[in-house]
């Protein structure tokens, strides 16, 4: 079984698993090794994000391969919305 993960992304809560999250080039950078992923935990040890979670569902739901007419704006956006914030327009 894939190993589980769970994220707090501005304070919404999210599982899924690092597969799928690699399918998403930050994630897959994040998990590479080269971050210290302990600096950024929650007090329940969630993944921080500090990002509008309001939008991450529709990351998610991209790596998940469940939103294919939505599929090319949000991979276009995808680094946008981790790295600046920036919803998908």
């Amino acid at each position: 079984m894939a190993a589980m993960i769970k994220l707090n992304v501005g304070g919404h809560h999210f599982e899924t698993t690092k597969t799928t999250l690699e399918k998403c080039g930050f994630f897959k950078s994040m998990f590479s090794g080269n971050w210290n992923l302990d600096c950024g935990k929650d007090d329940a040890g969630r993944i921080f994000i500090d990002r509008d979670g309001a939008y991450f569902h529709y990351l998610l739901s991209f790596c998940r391969g469940s939103l294919p007419r939505v599929r090319r704006a949000v991979s276009s956006s995808c680094g946008r919305m981790l790295c600046t914030g920036a919803a998908p327009s």
